[in-house]
């Protein structure tokens, strides 16, 4: 899967992408149901995951991220 360049987009865009590849990998690439009786994940969940950086809302942008907003931290909990 390509990876998308996160570091430009608007937050609202950010989660939009990642809430669309979490719905991807658990219900269109593997089984959730499945996955929720056996222990760890298959690799490519990870893998593709965290192409798109989720971790980032929590690093200061001087260190690359985007930027440690309280409300962006949030909002990825929610997700």
């Amino acid at each position: 899967m390509q990876q998308q360049n996160t570091d430009n987009d608007s937050f609202d865009t950010f989660l939009e992408n990642l809430k669309s590849r979490m719905k991807n990998v658990f219900h269109l690439r593997a089984d959730i149901n499945q996955m929720a009786t056996k222990r760890g994940m298959p690799p490519f969940v990870m893998r593709e995951i965290m192409d798109l950086k989720p971790l980032s809302v929590g690093i200061p942008a001087e260190y690359g991220g985007r930027g440690c907003k309280m409300e962006e931290n949030l909002a990825l909990l929610a997700t």
